[in-house]
């Protein structure tokens, strides 16, 4: 996607740890994965999620986020995030 100008690096990275690299959707599109599709518009914006921050969700957001994100005021890391650290000796 990257390649084909559908996402851009927006030079900002995900507020909680591991911290991937966010995207910005530069026209509408769609991926695929694991059979499911996940569907963007231009403007918004992309992270794909670790196996922990999937675990603590709710909703089960799948491996990516998609939304319209603002700036955090602080970056959490692995150790904080308790809750979600299943399977890992917490």
């Amino acid at each position: 996607m990257l390649r084909e100008g559908i996402v851009a690096d927006k030079d900002t990275y995900w507020f909680r740890s591991p911290h991937p690299t966010v995207y910005r959707a530069q026209r509408e599109g769609a991926l695929s994965v694991a059979g499911t599709i996940y569907r963007f518009r231009a403007g918004d914006d992309l992270v794909f999620q670790c196996r922990m921050e999937r675990d603590e969700a709710a909703d089960d957001p799948g491996p990516v986020l998609i939304a319209r994100l603002r700036p955090a005021d602080a970056a959490r890391l692995c150790g904080d995030m308790s809750g979600a650290m299943k399977g890992m000796g917490h």
